[in-house]
Order: structure tokens, then sequence, then C-alpha cells
């Protein structure tokens, strides 16, 4: 059997901050940054949340749209604490059953 690895691996987003941090304020491609995440936008909405100020451009090339994110310098620079869940946060949720008319309003 395959030995398996306890080392924890980086959240989708970490591997997008890491790749604009690294960048120096350069534009990166979308196609290096959906290597990192299928829903990048939803990471980089979370990192602009987080007060990361993330640039986007969009440049047309023979008519195709070409897309591209820059971390504006600075903003990597600051303390960001991750965001604390409460205890029961992933709890699953149980369907409430209520009655969808009131009784009260029944045609007699």
């Amino acid at each position: 059997m395959p030995e398996v690895s306890l080392v924890e691996t980086k959240s989708q987003r970490d591997k997008i901050l890491g790749l604009l941090v690294s960048a120096r304020g350069q534009w990166i491609g979308l196609p290096e940054i959906a290597a990192c995440a299928m829903q990048y936008n939803s990471r980089i909405h979370e990192l602009r949340r987080l007060g990361f100020v993330i640039e986007n451009k969009i440049r047309v090339v023979d008519g195709v749209k070409h897309s591209s994110f820059r971390l504006v310098a600075g903003t990597a620079m600051r303390q960001v604490a991750k965001p604390h869940a409460p205890e029961n946060f992933y709890r699953p949720v149980r369907p409430v059953q209520q009655a969808l008319f009131s009784d009260r309003h029944q045609d007699e």
C-alpha cells in the first residue's frame, strides 16, 4: 500500500495568494490562477474580503479575452487572521417541518 502523508496541503486560497505574492506586483494570467482552484473567483473574493487589494484586467487579443490579476504592492504585508467559524458552524442543519398554509384561513 502507498504511504499516506499527514502533511497539510495548502488551501486553494493560500495557493492563489502565494502565486500573487511571488509575482511581486506583476500580472498573473488566468490560466495560472485557475490551475490553483476551479472556483478561483470565489477564492479571490475571499482574499479581497480579508483585506488584500487584487486588481484584474481584461485584454482582448484577436477577439479573445485574456484575464489577468495582480496583488497591489504593500497589501501582502498586512497581518491577516484566518476567519474563525463557531464550533457548530459545520454541523449539518436539520430541515424544519412547517405547514405551508395556516389552518386559520381555510375555506369552511
